[in-house]
């Protein structure tokens, strides 16, 4: 058929892609679901990281704390032991429960926790977003975002159909646009031939 119409002098116009402005937007909407589902696949593993890493850091610093005022607590009692007999006596009665003659001993409970260690400010459970980003996460549903975009499968297939949705859109609509193709006849009018 088209061999036909070529002997005959009939062409068929160029198949045209679609107009400039309905290919952007196409290519938009198809971009845009990709970025918004991909962006999560990678934003929210390294979040969920950096507030692990707070609280590890937040609980080690409080260990340190309570280290160093024990040692500090142990290093008095030493120098105390050094300098002071009277101490070393005290320290002897009470660890090695020894009694003069003739001496009354009286029975009490335990140092309650508090007296043992010094008080500390509980340590903060919880790393708080950003504010612009803590508001948009308050309107958006309550679902389980790790189970979607921090394992499993889950987190796999939604990057590949992003990454899917992207490559059909430059794909079918490049940022560019689509040239119309010459066909042997069009070259022959833009050179000046019959």
């Amino acid at each position: 058929m088209q061999e036909q119409d070529a002997r005959e002098g009939i062409r068929h116009p160029a198949p045209q892609g679609p107009a400039p402005e309905v290919s952007a937007l196409m290519f938009w909407l198809l971009v845009l679901p990709a970025v918004v589902t991909f962006v999560p696949c990678i934003v929210l593993p390294v979040w969920r990281d950096y507030q692990a890493t707070v609280l590890a850091t937040r609980f080690a610093e409080r260990d340190v704390a309570l280290l160093r005022a024990e040692v500090e607590r142990q290093r008095r009692t030493l120098t105390a032991l050094r300098t002071d007999p009277a101490v070393a006596a005290r320290l002897a009665q009470r660890e090695l429960a020894y009694h003069r003659p003739g001496e009354e001993v009286v029975r009490t409970g335990n140092l309650p926790a508090s007296a043992a260690f010094p008080a500390f400010e509980p340590v903060a459970a919880h790393v708080s977003a950003p504010r612009p980003v803590a508001r948009i996460i308050a309107r958006l549903p309550d679902l389980h975002y790790d189970e979607l975009f921090c394992r499993g499968p889950t987190r796999l297939v939604l990057m590949l159909l992003s990454g899917g949705l992207v490559a059909t859109a430059l794909a079918l609509y490049p940022p560019g646009g689509r040239r119309p193709t010459t066909g042997p006849g069009d070259a022959e009018e833009s050179s000046g031939g019959p």
